[in-house]
C-alpha cells in the first residue's frame, strides 16, 4: 500500500487485533534503524506507556516469538552480517537499543532503534534534538480510556520537533476499532467514519494523509 501513496506522510491504520498491522510497521522501522542507522520515534500516550520494560517488551517479539521468524536475525542475514546471538532490546536514557552482553558480561549497545516519548511529555520532548529521526510510530492511538487534554496539539508539537530542514516526518499510527473508535479525536479531525469505509482498503484523506482499514491479514 505504501508505494501506492508514496507522497503521503501520515498513515492512520485501524484494524482488528492480532492481524499484524503493528508488527508490519515495527518490522519496517526496526529494519531501517538497523540497516541505515536511522532510529524512529516511538510515541505513547501516558508516561507509564513508555516506561523501559513496557517499551522493550513491546518489541521483544521481533526476536523471540514462536508465531513468526526472528525478524532481527533476518535483517542481519539480509545485510550479509553475522547475527549476534543473545541480542535483546533494552531502554537506556529514553532510547530503545539493540544490545548484547559481551564475554566480560558488560552490555554492548549495537544499534539505537528508537527514541521514546509520550504525548504528555511533549513540552519536554521539544527541548532536545533527534538526529536522523524522520519517522514516528504511535501504537494504540485509538483508546477506550481517556485522551490527554489538547492531545492533537501535543502530538503535533512532537512531530514538528522532528520536522527540520524541510523534511516532514513519516507518521504511522495503529489502532483497534473496538476501542470506542467514534470518539477518537484523530479520526474526527479528518471526518473519518470507520464503519463507512470498506474492509481492507486504503483511502486518501488529503494529499498528506491515508486511512487504512484492515480486517484480515495477507501474510505480508
Amino acid at each position: 500500500i505504501i508505494p501506492q501513496f508514496h507522497a503521503a506522510h501520515k498513515w492512520l491504520i485501524v484494524g482488528l487485533r492480532r492481524i499484524g498491522k503493528s508488527f508490519s510497521v515495527e518490522r519496517r522501522l526496526v529494519r531501517r534503524a538497523i540497516i541505515e542507522g536511522k532510529p524512529f520515534l516511538y510515541v505513547g500516550r501516558w508516561a507509564e506507556d513508555v516506561q523501559g520494560q513496557n517499551v522493550a517488551g513491546a518489541f521483544r517479539h521481533l526476536i523471540d516469538n514462536p508465531s513468526h521468524n526472528n525478524v532481527v536475525k533476518q535483517i542481519y542475514e539480509d545485510m550479509g552480517e553475522e547475527y549476534p546471538e543473545g541480542v535483546y532490546f533494552e531502554v537506556r536514557q529514553k532510547s530503545l537499543y539493540l544490545c548484547v552482553d559481551g564475554a566480560d558480561g558488560k552490555q554492548q549497545r549495537l544499534k539505537r532503534i528508537c527514541y521514546i516519548t509520550a504525548i504528555v511529555l511533549a513540552p519536554r520532548f521539544k527541548r532536545s534534538t533527534y538526529p536522523n529521526c524522520t519517522e514516528v510510530f504511535f501504537d494504540e492511538f485509538v483508546t477506550a480510556g481517556a485522551y490527554t487534554p489538547r492531545e492533537l496539539d501535543l502530538f503535533m508539537m512532537i512531530v514538528n520537533t522532528l520536522a527540520v530542514d524541510g523534511i516532514e516526518p513519516n507518521i504511522y499510527m495503529c489502532g483497534n476499532p473496538d476501542n470506542e473508535i467514534e470518539f477518537c479525536p484523530y479520526l474526527r479531525k479528518y471526518g473519518i467514519s470507520y464503519d463507512d469505509i470498506e474492509d481492507n482498503t486504503a483511502v486518501k484523506i488529503d494529499d498528506d494523509t491515508v486511512f487504512v482499514k484492515v480486517t484480515r491479514s495477507d501474510g505480508q
